[in-house]
């Protein structure tokens, strides 16, 4: 742990004690114990970004650094939500404190600073009990929490270690990719990229080359992101593992194969279900939608995933007399023609979607996530053999190409969805 995650960890401590004395908002607590989690497990951007003076300057109206917050994911509400939080408990004010107080010790040789709210040494995976104590107060699943340390350990490891970047390559590109643009190998188009871009893209590679990196679990959905997965596609080629390139093993049509696996699950014998998992575990589903909606590829992958995990709206259910949503409602063509063709080929599909989403809409996305989270990131064995989950593929080298392939498909058997080789493809570094 470098020294400003060291002293950042140390003030948030700081703060969760001074805090305790003045405050009996288990919500405030909990948002203060969860930075610390952050800072801790190394599930960070960059630990600067927890610093008092960013969090001052990240809660103006036009803050410095705020070009950086979208590309790193810091411009979400959770995100947002703690810039005003930190604000509001005066953080400013507690910093000057605490950094009085930290020269006070040092002159003293003393380290009353060193508190054991929590156990950092994460290299071990242990909880602090005061800790445990609490997450079972506030109802967190301990046991859940504990195997993420021990995943998210195995990945820092990993990458601390193991990766690197060719940053002059790297920066290279990027200026190419401005000035006069880089060809798009899997749209097979030139593309080119704004000023801001350039300096966004080359801050990550910097990331990369300091051994900056972050991790975090999704909260809801399981997902696993971190610093390789957030990186532009194009740039990830420049990545190295054990100075070898990464290759892609991804899963095809992964979103709709899940969902058919589920679907046949609650519904084996139907007809359209086993159809559309045929199409799912063929991966050519997306082809049979082309060819009734008359669109692009691309097109057609954006409004079926637009059209399982869109809300339900009350408008849906005004249909004309062939169960068609009417013409006059709200919603785009794409997503009429998608409702019709769900409805007239694979009518149990539909109503198993329509179902799943009566009551919260967003839970069939969640449940997918986390599917697709547990096939591609259980097995810490390939995460030390250089692994990286990215989302529906692992990216490894290719010595161990046929190993990434069997940890899927076994990793997805133990979810009793069934994967065939075919169904994962090989992308080269210079395509993806």
């Amino acid at each position: 742990m470098n020294k400003t995650t060291s002293k950042m960890l140390t003030f948030y401590k700081y703060l969760i004690l001074n805090k305790l004395t003045q405050t009996k908002s288990k919500l405030k607590i909990e948002k203060l114990y969860s930075i610390v989690d952050s800072l801790s497990r190394k599930n960070y951007i960059t630990s600067n970004f927890w610093h008092p003076i960013s969090i001052l300057d990240l809660s103006s109206d036009k803050p410095k650094n705020g070009y950086f917050l979208k590309k790193f994911g810091l411009n979400n509400s959770n995100y947002k939500a703690y810039i005003k939080f930190l604000v509001e408990l005066d953080i400013i004010e507690i910093y000057e404190q605490f950094s009085k107080d930290m020269h006070m010790a040092k002159q003293a040789r003393l380290k009353p600073l060193e508190l054991e709210v929590y156990n950092t040494d994460t290299e071990d995976v242990q909880l602090c009990p005061e800790y445990i104590e609490y997450r079972k107060q506030t109802k967190i699943d301990i046991e859940k929490y504990s195997k993420d340390l021990v995943l998210l350990s195995h990945y820092n490891l990993m990458m601390s270690n193991r990766i690197t970047v060719d940053d002059k390559a790297a920066n290279e590109y990027i200026d190419k990719w401005y000035s006069t643009g880089q060809i798009d190998m899997k749209k097979n188009k030139l593309t080119k990229i704004s000023i801001e871009l350039v300096q966004i893209y080359k801050k990550m590679i910097e990331e990369f080359n300091k051994k900056i990196f972050y991790f975090e679990r999704g909260a809801n959905n399981n997902r696993l992101y971190h610093s390789f997965a957030g990186m532009k596609r194009e740039l990830r080629r420049f990545i190295r593992i054990d100075n070898q390139p990464f290759y892609e093993v991804d899963l095809k049509n992964c979103q709709p194969f899940i969902l058919s696996e589920l679907v046949k699950t609650e519904l084996p014998n139907n007809k359209d279900v086993i159809e559309f998992n045929n199409l799912c575990i063929s991966s050519s589903i997306y082809e049979y939608f082309m060819e009734h909606m008359k669109m692009s590829r691309n097109s057609v992958k954006n409004a079926f995933l637009s059209y399982m995990f869109a809300p339900i709206k009350d408008e849906d259910k005004k249909r004309d007399t062939k169960g068609n949503i009417k013409n006059d409602i709200s919603r785009s063509q794409s997503f009429k023609d998608m409702d019709h063709i769900f409805m007239s080929f694979f009518p149990s599909v539909f109503a198993f979607i329509l179902k799943y989403k009566l009551n919260n809409y967003k839970q069939l996305a969640i449940d997918l996530q986390k599917i697709e989270a547990n096939i591609f990131t259980s097995d810490n064995a390939l995460i030390d053999k250089g692994g990286l989950s990215c989302f529906d593929a692992v990216y490894v080298k290719q010595p161990i190409i046929k190993t990434a392939r069997t940890s899927i498909i076994n990793s997805a058997s133990l979810l009793n969805i069934n994967i065939n080789i075919n169904q994962l493809s090989l992308n080269k570094p210079e395509i993806y």
